[in-house]
Parts: C-alpha cells; sequence; structure tokens
C-alpha cells in the first residue's frame, strides 16, 4: 500500500522518491565542507523545474538520522558540457505524506556524460506536525532540478 501510494505520488507531482529508514546512520556527519561537497541552500522555491534534467538525478537513499534526514543520490550529466545541477528537496513523512523538511542543494561540477554519487544532511523541521506524529520513516523526493553550465 506505502508503495502504491509513493508512485501514485511521485507519478502524480512528477517527482523521484525514495523511501528509508528512521535507525541512525552509522556514517559520521560531515564536519567541514569542501569546494566539492554539495551545499544546503535554502527552500528551494526558486529553482525552475527543468523537465529535460530530471532525468539526471536520482535519490538512491533516504535515512533518517534524528531530527535530520541523509539523503543520498546519484548524478549523471547527460550533456556534453560540464554541469551544475540545483536540486529543491522535501523530505515527508513515509505514513502521511506530511512535509517534514526542506531544502535546496547545489551540486559541484559534473564532468559531461559522467555520474557522481553525492549525500548531505538536511535538518527536520516537521512544518506544523504534532510532536507525538513525528516518528517513522521518511521519504526524500526531488520536487524541482534545475542544470546550469558549469
Amino acid at each position: 500500500m506505502r508503495r502504491t501510494i509513493i508512485a501514485l505520488a511521485a507519478a502524480a507531482l512528477l517527482l523521484t522518491g525514495c523511501s528509508g529508514d528512521d535507525e541512525p546512520s552509522k556514517k559520521a556527519e560531515r564536519s567541514e565542507s569542501s569546494a566539492t561537497d554539495p551545499q544546503v541552500l535554502g527552500e528551494g522555491s526558486d529553482i525552475p523545474n527543468q523537465v529535460e534534467a530530471r532525468g539526471d538525478v536520482e535519490v538512491t537513499g533516504c535515512r533518517r538520522q534524528g531530527k535530520r534526514v541523509e539523503v543520498a543520490y546519484r548524478v549523471r550529466n547527460s550533456t556534453e558540457e560540464p554541469a551544475r545541477y540545483r536540486l529543491a528537496l522535501r523530505v515527508a513523512s513515509a505514513k502521511n505524506g506530511s512535509v517534514w523538511g526542506r531544502g535546496s542543494i547545489q551540486t559541484p561540477s559534473v564532468d559531461p556524460s559522467k555520474s557522481r554519487r553525492l549525500s548531505e544532511t538536511v535538518p527536520l523541521t516537521f512544518e506544523g506536525t504534532p510532536k507525538k506524529q513525528r516518528k517513522g520513516k521518511v521519504n526524500c523526493i526531488f520536487v524541482a532540478v534545475a542544470r546550469d553550465q558549469a
């Protein structure tokens, strides 16, 4: 049933999603960032949704870590020029679809016809969800994808 709901939401909204565990990851949080790390920029409402770029990005993991979520994803540059991607992320309850977090991610440059596996940790805000309903698994969904020349 949950997979059906997720599939319908993805098809209806042209979203890419992935369900994850609510157990903490064994990976340590990134303590410092470098020029090649993705950057969380904010809600992402300013990111245009470029349909031709959506196929270049895929969520590969979504793991809740307390009040944060680690989203793992793959970016494949399908163009003939180096590109950066701006991704608007929504994190939602797998149980009822309530939005628990938002963020935007800017990737480092990806060479033409190459792929990169990346991850980012995003805080959960729970956006009006009552405290007793803030438990369970989450879905990570890129609601907008923009590709820019690097």
